[in-house]
């Protein structure tokens, strides 16, 4: 048996300006965490917009080097890399695909981010989508 075994449960009152003091913090702390989960909500909804923006902007700009390839008719460099249509002299041709192919292996091993080209239509087995683009494929 305790000292306090006893006592009855006190009840706590509060005068006026301490509920009201309580009331208005409650308040302001609700009003706080909305904020705060809204402009999380609309700072994720911005970062993924702009993520899009970029990843499209590349997309863009990798296709006109491509087009720009195909239009002189393939391009002849100094270095083999590892994909080259035909080597002559000392230079190699490479088509649009094998530049793309090389960009995209180059910054893979480069930047903190990666892409490769891929459709429905494939016309090279290693170019085959993964599932998640095989899923924005379908839906887009």
């Amino acid at each position: 048996m305790t000292l306090f075994e006893n006592l009855p449960p006190k009840v706590i009152r509060f005068n006026l300006g301490a509920r009201l003091t309580l009331s208005i913090g409650a308040s302001i702390i609700l009003v706080s965490v909305a904020l705060f989960v809204w402009l999380y909500q609309l700072q994720e909804k911005q970062a993924m917009e702009q993520v899009e923006v970029q990843a499209s902007a590349l997309l863009t700009e990798m296709m006109i080097v491509r087009d720009w390839v195909a239009e002189y008719g393939d391009v002849w460099t100094t270095q083999p890399g590892e994909l080259y249509v035909e080597g002559r002299d000392g230079f190699y041709r490479k088509s649009p695909g094998m530049v793309t192919k090389e960009i995209s292996l180059l910054t893979n091993s480069r930047e903190n981010f990666q892409f490769h080209i891929t459709s429905l239509d494939l016309k090279n087995p290693e170019n085959a989508p993964d599932s998640f683009e095989l899923h924005a494929l379908m839906e887009g």
